[in-house]
């Protein structure tokens, strides 16, 4: 059910919530202590777990990415990282029950498939021998790909590892703004994905879109979204482009231009996207308006991160 009424309840400044606490939780205040204390106050609930690893490697930087990466081709860099992450696990398994069941599991990035076949086995053997995963057919256990590095071969592979949702990066089906923000992705990469996603019979299959881009306008986005309900994945989120060139080099060298399509204009994805809903029931639309924190016809009490396992500057200055 389309909501309008949630839509602009939540069109506020926010953080995203890829995983929670948000990152704007932490900060000085926040000790060790309160980290280990909380852990250990957790197993009171004995809630189910859910964790997120974030791996931070690229072959090549979007313009537009405001993520934690490190651009290399070279896949031997993820040996000594992948260690650290164990470490991690180590010292944050040391005060949690880990009879409890890992209903959630999700990689972020960065590019995950970045990762060889080998090194992603690896990581999963290493959280199951510190955390013991599931492999209830309830589990969620989600993955972020990049369709220009996947293939069929990783989709198996990833099957195999107990992955059931995953989730294709797309951002924008123009080849103008693809180039412009240095990802070149025909739509035939993430339909062939999509398609051999289906066959396996993965859960759910989510893609990214994000508006505000350069050289988009209202109908170059629609017909990007006309193209995206062609293809009927089960869910779609829709974020801004959050310009942050203080931080981010690329995007203040070849993003400064003045994107057309201005933030506050997301209602113009409406259209299409309520058209969506009345053509398939099955899907269901996760929007992130600028700045929402969430909107969607779908409980987000579920989201409950329990552990977070992501790259610091520390250990990607020791890389």
């Amino acid at each position: 059910m389309w909501d309008e009424a949630l839509l602009r309840r939540y069109d506020t400044s926010g953080p995203r919530y890829t995983s929670y606490p948000t990152a704007l939780s932490f900060h000085d205040q926040f000790t060790p202590d309160d980290l280990t204390q909380a852990l250990k106050r957790s197993n009171a609930s004995k809630r189910s777990l859910s964790l997120y690893v974030h791996v931070p490697f690229c072959r090549k930087i979007c313009y537009y990415c405001a993520c934690n990466k490190i651009a290399t081709k070279n896949t031997a860099l993820a040996e000594p990282y992948i260690a650290r992450l164990d470490r991690e696990m180590v010292l944050t398994a040391r005060h949690l029950d880990t009879s409890r069941t890992v209903e959630q599991l999700h990689w972020g990035g960065g590019t995950p498939t970045f990762l060889n076949l080998n090194q992603m086995g690896d990581l999963i053997d290493r959280l199951d021998a510190r955390f013991g995963l599931s492999s209830s057919v309830d589990r969620d256990y989600a993955i972020e790909i990049d369709p220009r590095e996947a293939d069929v071969f990783t989709l198996r592979h990833l099957q195999s590892l107990g992955f059931n949702r995953i989730s294709l990066g797309v951002q924008d089906l123009s080849p103008l703004v693809q180039k412009a923000i240095n990802r070149i992705q025909p739509r035939v990469l993430t339909e062939t994905l999509m398609d051999e996603a289906h066959r396996l019979g993965f859960r759910s299959l989510n893609l990214d879109l994000i508006y505000g881009l350069p050289f988009q306008t209202e109908k170059s986005f629609a017909n990007t979204l006309r193209q995206v309900i062609e293809l009927n994945p089960a869910r779609l989120s829709v974020f801004n482009y959050a310009h942050m060139p203080e931080r981010f080099a690329p995007s203040g060298v070849s993003m400064s231009m003045t994107c057309r399509v201005a933030k506050r204009n997301w209602r113009f994805c409406v259209p299409p996207l309520k058209c969506s809903l009345r053509q398939a029931t099955c899907i269901s639309v996760w929007i992130t308006l600028p700045g929402l924190t969430i909107a969607s016809p779908l409980p987000s009490a579920k989201v409950r991160y329990s552990a977070i396992f992501k790259a610091t500057p520390a250990m990607l200055s020791a890389i």
